[in-house]
């Protein structure tokens, strides 16, 4: 028999062989970690009531990445800082609102390519809800008040 390991030739006993596990440095686990998460879509949520932008993040985050801002600022901000698949923006807000930010993102061509979706409870008649729509990367305006599952289809139809 007179092969070590139980006599089989061509096989060693696993305790001859000691396994060894690959050891990774700290940097090579974060960048692994980052490379997953950018294959994950990243939407921008905009609106100052920050229950309602938590309600959407909340519903958004098991899939996507979701950053929440509380105004136009924050979402040219947030726009501009990483790639951007979609914007979640109210129209009524503080410092800079909806409309003013989205004449700010035509004026870019890297901000005027991000779809949006307007979710306000700002009351539109028909003229108004057409002057918003009226902009090419506004894919969908709903009112705060439709079902979450009807705003959530509109999301993820955009992306």
């Amino acid at each position: 028999m007179g092969a070590a390991g139980g006599g089989r030739k061509g096989f060693r006993s696993a305790a001859a062989t000691p396994v060894r596990r690959p050891r990774y440095s700290p940097a090579a686990v974060l960048f692994g970690i980052l490379s997953l998460m950018e294959k994950r879509k990243r939407i921008v949520v905009l609106d100052d009531n920050e229950v309602f932008a938590s309600l959407i993040a909340a519903d958004l985050e098991t899939d996507y990445e979701v950053v929440v801002g509380l105004n136009g600022r924050d979402g040219l901000r947030l726009c501009l800082a990483a790639h951007t698949d979609l914007l979640v923006t109210d129209i009524g807000m503080p410092e800079l609102d909806g409309i003013q930010m989205l004449e700010e993102f035509q004026k870019d061509g890297n901000l005027s390519a991000i779809p949006v979706i307007v979710v306000t409870a700002t009351h539109f008649t028909t003229r108004s809800r057409s002057d918003v729509a009226r902009y090419p990367q506004v894919r969908g305006v709903l009112s705060k008040t439709c079902d979450m599952a009807v705003i959530m289809t509109h999301i993820r139809q955009a992306l």
